[in-house]
């Protein structure tokens, strides 16, 4: 909810351990995909956007550019992984 962060993380990769996807599943972040994770959200993102989807009609896209300026605004640069 507060913008875009780049985080180095580093996943349990032990004998029986979870898959990376239901790691993050754990500490509540939402992969973007199913093979090579490189983006996820967190649950508080998604419940936020769902209720200003439902509420107030927010299109994705505009949801996108506005975390997108919190960012800039933060004096963090942010360019996504592609």
């Amino acid at each position: 909810v507060t913008g875009f962060h780049r985080l180095h993380l580093h996943f349990c990769g032990c004998t029986g351990s979870p898959s990376l996807r239901d790691q993050l599943l754990r500490i509540r972040w939402f992969p973007s995909s199913e093979q090579r994770i490189k983006t996820a959200f967190t649950f508080d993102l998604l419940d936020y956007f769902s209720n200003l989807t439902s509420v107030g009609k927010v299109p994705a896209h505009d949801y996108y550019k506005t975390l997108e300026r919190v960012t800039e605004g933060a004096g963090r640069g942010f360019t996504p992984v592609s």
